[in-house]
């Protein structure tokens, strides 16, 4: 292969100009460099960018795609979930799983943070190891007395995915009991926490009343009195400062509370999932909350039982057409570099470093509608 000699290369501190990217036939970085007199090369306007780093999906719900209305806010779709998600045969759910797995490569993906509910996505992820992974066992249950049957649980589901890189994970604070959401902590330092989605999840807790508690209530569920009147409350109260928290959505999170959460927990890592949001609710995050942890921000596409589709570049722009956008650089490294290290995969994707193997995509100008993989 050619040296590669793009206008601008992406590098963590901006974009590097009259730059040669020298890359093997198997997509390892050899040397990222000035270019020389006498380089043989492959002129190339426009940006080369690492591989995307999709920092939140639920694969597992994939053959919900396009099953649930717009709109329809955080309580309406946990119902829908409930009742589509068994709704179809294992042949169909494996077929639409491997259809989405697909669609991560084609649209420039190298790695994903799924959450998992199940042993559903198992197989294809051993199967294709190509597209590296980090597994969230995610562990949601409000009633106390069910907290020792729900862990059983996790631990039959750990067993299912011990070859594959993976730590338990609580749901959200209004999914949790405390009894249960202690259990994980003790035992997970890698976590992936829903939080501030929607105006419901403080309702439930500030006045134990709303769309939520009325979802529960229909679904016979028994939620516990929170012993905190604030989400933010409930979740730090028993979290251990070493954690790595991805805390994801993050709607109605305002400034200080980011700042009390980086303070708490010094490795925490804001990934947004603005499409998803517009999907569900109509409304986007502020992303002038998030100037002071720039570089603590990654992004997500959920699930596509709340997107349109798991293409990770349109939420690039999504981010760069709200209000108070980021420079492209910055929008660019929430993609890629940021997402790799909120997953533990800073060592080896995000970034054109020698010896490394991030995925080599193009874009011909910062309002591409789609990325071109080089290698």
């Amino acid at each position: 292969m050619p040296l590669l000699a793009p206008e601008f290369v992406f590098h963590s501190e901006g974009w590097l100009r009259e730059h040669v990217v020298d890359v093997d036939n198997e997509g390892f970085v050899v040397s990222l460099r000035k270019r020389q007199m006498g380089d043989v090369v492959e002129q190339m306007p426009g940006y080369l960018i690492p591989g995307l780093v999709n920092a939140h999906c639920h694969l597992e719900l994939s053959h919900l795609s396009g099953q649930i209305a717009e709109g329809i806010g955080m309580a309406g779709f946990i119902r829908e979930v409930f009742r589509l998600r068994n709704a179809f045969s294992e042949d169909q759910q494996v077929a639409s799983l491997s259809k989405a797995w697909h669609q991560l490569s084609d649209f420039c993906t190298v790695a994903v943070g799924d959450i998992c509910n199940t042993d559903a996505t198992v197989s294809i992820k051993q199967q294709h190891p190509e597209l590296l992974t980090h597994s969230f066992l995610e562990l949601p249950g409000l009633d106390p007395s069910r907290a020792e049957r729900v862990w059983m649980h996790g631990e039959t589901l750990r067993q299912a995915f011990l070859e594959l890189p993976h730590s338990f994970t609580a749901h959200a604070p209004y999914s949790m009991s405390r009894t249960l959401l202690q259990r994980v902590y003790e035992h997970s330092r890698h976590l992936s926490i829903h939080l501030l989605e929607s105006l419901a999840e403080i309702e439930l807790f500030v006045n134990r009343q709303g769309p939520l508690a009325d979802a529960f209530h229909d679904f016979g569920i028994v939620f516990p009195s929170f012993p905190d009147h604030h989400p933010l409350d409930y979740l730090l109260r028993d979290l251990d400062p070493q954690s790595r928290v991805i805390w994801v959505h993050g709607t109605l999170l305002r400034e200080l509370d980011i700042l009390r959460l980086m303070k708490q927990a010094p490795d925490s890592f804001f990934c947004l999932c603005p499409r998803s949001n517009r999907y569900l609710h109509g409304r986007s995050p502020d992303l002038s909350q998030f100037a002071a942890v720039r570089h603590r921000v990654c992004l997500g596409t959920d699930s596509l039982a709340s997107n349109w589709d798991l293409d990770l570049w349109k939420e690039v722009r999504e981010v760069l057409s709200l209000p108070h956008p980021p420079d492209f650089h910055t929008a660019v490294s929430w993609a890629t570099t940021n997402g790799a290290h909120a997953l533990g995969l800073g060592s080896k994707l995000g970034k054109f470093r020698p010896g490394l193997r991030p995925g080599v995509m193009w874009a011909r100008y910062t309002d591409a509608e789609k990325l071109q993989k080089i290698a």
